[in-house]
């Protein structure tokens, strides 16, 4: 399978509440309202929480503030994945939720890439 996964920062303008609700239902339905045409098979959605656990871990290794979020979306395959982008209506859900997204992330800040997942451990 391949994956789309995004690194989400808030607007500054919004409190984690408003971003978080915003995500889960308007942005979320927005999505799934264009799944057929895009042909992701699987969507999800990870909301930061556990703040002190968080802030001792990135302690330990000086790191930078999280991300609110990660989205993460999966295609079949490759071809999946391309033959829902090339589609004029997989082209118009790009433009609709690309426009979205800056109504509660901060786009250049945020982070995205294709991949695969390499399982370690653990069930699939």
């Amino acid at each position: 399978m391949m994956k789309l996964t995004a690194l989400l920062p808030r607007r500054p303008d919004m409190t984690r509440t408003q971003f978080f609700d915003y995500w889960h239902t308007t942005h979320a339905a927005i999505a799934l309202e264009h799944q057929k045409a895009l042909r992701f098979v699987k969507y999800v959605q990870t909301h930061i929480g556990y703040d002190e656990l968080n802030d001792i871990m990135r302690s330990d290794r000086n790191c930078k503030p999280p991300f609110d979020g990660v989205a993460q979306l999966w295609w079949e395959s490759y071809e999946d994945m391309a033959a829902g982008i090339e589609s004029p209506e997989a082209q118009e859900a790009f433009r609709i939720l690309q426009e979205d997204e800056f109504k509660f992330i901060d786009v250049p800040n945020m982070a995205i890439w294709m991949g695969d997942d390499h399982l370690m451990f653990g069930n699939d």
